[in-house]
């Protein structure tokens, strides 16, 4: 990666919308002259605030005709690796990013909602908070083993799975507001407390 594009990259946020998208470009460009090399590079990012990961990621998501195959594999390593991790969030978070994915567009899409729709059961809140934040962009209207699933964590032990998965199932307009309904204790607990304490 040369000088100029590292540069790029250190300031992507401070850059306009047309160096942005240069930048994207670039980044794509040099991903597809030297695929296992750059996924090589991409593996050893540390998890941190200060990593590529995001502008990586959104830079990929331009070509998913070659890419498609990396995001599932991204997608299993980061679970894989927040499993290992004593703040799961500092790499589940990244998660966030895979929103640049179209999903009319990925051939992935029914996989990626079978390895969220997993995580909803898994026993750490911290996952089926990240899994259940994703799946709203990727789950078919039509899929209701997997809204069904999203269901059952309106009355999760957590408040705020229960809080979220309320506005989740209501943006994507499956709520039943007859039947499926928060309390008033969560309303109140998410006007004064923090809504997103994940570790």
């Amino acid at each position: 990666m040369d000088n100029n594009l590292i540069n790029k990259l250190e300031k992507f946020y401070d850059l306009n919308d047309h160096e942005k998208q240069e930048t994207l470009i670039s980044i794509l460009n040099l991903a597809n002259d030297n695929p296992k090399k750059f996924i090589n590079a991409i593996q050893n990012e540390k998890f941190n605030r200060l990593n590529n990961l995001p502008i990586i990621y959104e830079a990929l998501s331009k070509d998913l005709d070659n890419w498609a195959d990396f995001f599932i594999t991204e997608i299993e390593r980061l679970f894989e690796t927040a499993k290992q991790s004593n703040t799961p969030y500092s790499i589940l978070n990244h998660l966030q990013e895979f929103t640049f994915i179209d999903p009319n567009k990925f051939k992935h899409r029914d996989r990626i909602v079978e390895i969220l729709a997993t995580q909803l059961d898994n026993e750490n809140s911290t996952f089926r908070f990240c899994a259940l934040d994703l799946l709203p962009d990727f789950v078919k209207d039509d899929d209701m083993l997997t809204i069904n699933k999203m269901k059952k964590l309106l009355k999760d032990e957590n408040w705020r799975i229960r809080y979220w998965t309320y506005l989740n199932l209501k943006d994507i307009g499956v709520l039943d507001e007859q039947n499926d309904k928060l309390s008033w204790t969560d309303r109140l607990r998410s006007k004064f407390l923090n809504n997103l304490k994940f570790q």
